[in-house]
């Protein structure tokens, strides 16, 4: 399932994305944001700019919202936040960008994700700051809705 998921973000990639390059990590964080369903109300987020990187919290999710309505645990939760995150793996590792996010997980806070998108001239990615890096299994929870924009 993983997979599958993953695999769909690098099809929206291709198509969303494709004249973008590894070195164009903001105009690819502004592209995705600009497409955010409802002027960004739907995916609130919080975002910071540099010259070769963006970075966002996003505050509210609505799968996260929706599964937190349907009563899950956090442990649930968490699994499906990193499920669901496959999709903008596949969305921005396949743009050659340098992707790193966290994923919602107990303690966490409100929020969800915090994804950091850095040209891959520019060193290594930093995660948002105050987030701890994850590894490649345990990264963002997707705002699948938004591939609906893209494809």
């Amino acid at each position: 399932m993983i997979r599958a998921i993953e695999q769909r973000g690098k099809e929206v990639a291709a198509a969303a994305f494709a004249s973008f390059g590894p070195n164009d990590a903001r105009a690819i964080g502004e592209a995705f944001l600009a497409v955010s369903p409802d002027g960004g109300l739907m995916y609130p987020t919080d975002v910071e700019r540099s010259d070769d990187r963006i970075a966002f919290k996003v505050k509210r999710c609505p799968l996260k919202d929706a599964w937190v309505e349907a009563g899950l645990g956090d442990e649930k939760l968490a699994t499906l936040c990193r499920i669901a995150g496959a999709f903008d793996r596949g969305l921005f590792e396949a743009t050659g960008i340098r992707f790193d996010n966290v994923t919602w997980t107990p303690g966490h806070g409100s929020g969800c994700c915090h994804i950091a998108l850095t040209n891959l001239d520019a060193g290594q990615a930093q995660p948002p700051p105050g987030c701890a890096r994850q590894s490649p299994a345990r990264m963002s929870p997707a705002r699948s809705l938004r591939h609906h924009r893209f494809g």
